[in-house]
């Protein structure tokens, strides 16, 4: 009984710690931060003396971002999905304190913006612009990040859209094609409910590509429900690769999103995979 109730204690003193840190990072979540700071500034306050506060925000890194205290942290993490780790707290915490690591790959957009999801070029760039306006709206909806996104999907296909003229070179390759959109992606699941790349791999050292034509607005309709269960493979017009570096050139500006963040308009996208380049926590 002993033991059990020091290894009780042991763990609730780590799980503390564990609470006051982005476990990817190694530095304090926002949460915490502000705690801190809260406390610094009545301590300053009180002794009637000056405080430095010096900081380092990491932007465009929105996927390995601290989760305690993101206001999109807890509501719309896609990217888990793509991993053994539990959904359920018990035992996510388990594997938090046996800080079992492995190192997976991400993506860099443009040599500016990281990611370790997915990044997406047309149609979806335009339906997560419209998401984050709708959640903008309306702030009750920040908690259906899913049902935000599959109503965006479906109000931007029953509105006048645009499909897109480009050429897509991937090692070696090079597409000329009208599409509505393209998918490139390190995980398998965007937008709370779409696994839009269902065989992409972590740290297999390639980006999976989904690449989808134009077609008919009703056509796109009836695809979603498969995209949510990832069994759009075999459709016509959708079709998929593998690949180190995508570049994407357009004659038109064209929008791109980043697990969910609009990046505005450009005639050219370069995509290029960093492996194993991002500690992951796992089981």
């Amino acid at each position: 009984q002993i033991a059990t109730a020091i290894e009780r204690k042991r763990m609730e003193e780590e799980l503390k710690r564990l609470a006051h840190y982005d476990t990817l990072t190694g530095a304090y979540d926002r949460g915490y931060g502000l705690e801190l700071l809260q406390r610094q500034l009545k301590l300053s306050k009180r002794n009637k003396s000056p405080l430095l506060l010096a900081y380092a925000d990491l932007d465009n890194l929105k996927d390995i971002n601290d989760e305690f205290g993101h206001k999109e942290g807890d509501r719309a993490n896609d990217f888990i999905k793509s991993t053994d780790i539990p959904s359920d707290i018990i035992g996510a915490c388990k594997i938090l304190i046996k800080g079992k690591t492995k190192k997976i790959d991400i993506g860099i957009i443009n040599n500016q913006t990281y990611f370790a999801n997915v990044c997406g070029v047309g149609f979806d760039a335009e339906v997560a612009q419209l998401a984050n306006q709708l959640k903008n709206r309306h702030p009750n909806w920040n908690s259906l990040s899913a049902f935000v996104y599959v109503f965006a999907t479906v109000k931007k296909l029953l509105s006048p859209f645009s499909c897109h003229n480009v050429k897509i070179k991937f090692d070696g390759q090079e597409i000329h094609s009208k599409i509505l959109f393209i998918a490139i992606s390190n995980g398998k699941i965007y937008g709370g409910r779409f696994e839009i790349t269902p065989e992409a791999i972590l740290d297999d050292g390639l980006l999976e590509i989904c690449l989808v034509e134009e077609m008919g607005r009703f056509k796109y309709l009836s695809i979603i429900p498969k995209v949510f269960k990832g069994t759009h493979k075999s459709i016509k017009g959708i079709y998929f690769y593998k690949a180190k570096e995508v570049i994407i050139q357009s004659s038109e500006p064209v929008l791109a999103q980043v697990s969910g963040e609009v990046i505005e308009g450009q005639k050219e996208f370069t995509i290029t995979l960093l492996p194993k380049s991002l500690k992951l926590i796992v089981p």
